[in-house]
């Protein structure tokens, strides 16, 4: 499985990964488990993507460092709010975490994506900012 997925595009098998492992019902700690591993050891970005679309899918609060870390790269910053909102307790909070970490595009990504009605307020301020990443 990690072979497969460190050279594919993570954004075009995301929701059908999501969809294929769910049918063959495969256990959540092996899912995790390969996912970590990618997340952690991958040496591209789009295995280190998948990973985080498998802890998304399997992972749990103890994911929630290694998904703030690696959200701050604002390739993975998408990957890794869908991943803290499925996996996170208090999901807006964590959503909330990260868009104060990322700048541009990856905090335009982190608010669209919350359900806090105080980060949606601020969306129009975060747009008229991002131009010059500091919103």
């Amino acid at each position: 499985m990690r072979a497969a997925l460190a050279d594919k595009p993570a954004l075009r098998l995301a929701d059908a990964l999501g969809v294929q492992l769910r049918r063959r019902d495969l256990p959540a700690h092996w899912l995790r488990a390969v996912g970590l591993w990618l997340a952690e050891f991958g040496t591209g970005r789009h295995a280190v993507a998948s990973g985080i679309v498998l802890l998304g899918l399997a992972g749990d609060e103890r994911d929630r460092d290694l998904l703030l870390l690696l959200g701050t790269l604002e390739d993975l910053t998408l990957y890794a709010v869908v991943a803290l909102a499925r996996t996170q307790p208090d999901r807006d909070r964590a959503v909330f975490e990260l868009a104060r970490r990322v700048q541009a595009w990856g905090r335009i990504q982190a608010v669209e994506r919350s359900r806090a009605p105080a980060t949606r307020r601020s969306r129009a301020g975060c747009y008229a900012k991002v131009s010059a990443t500091v919103c």
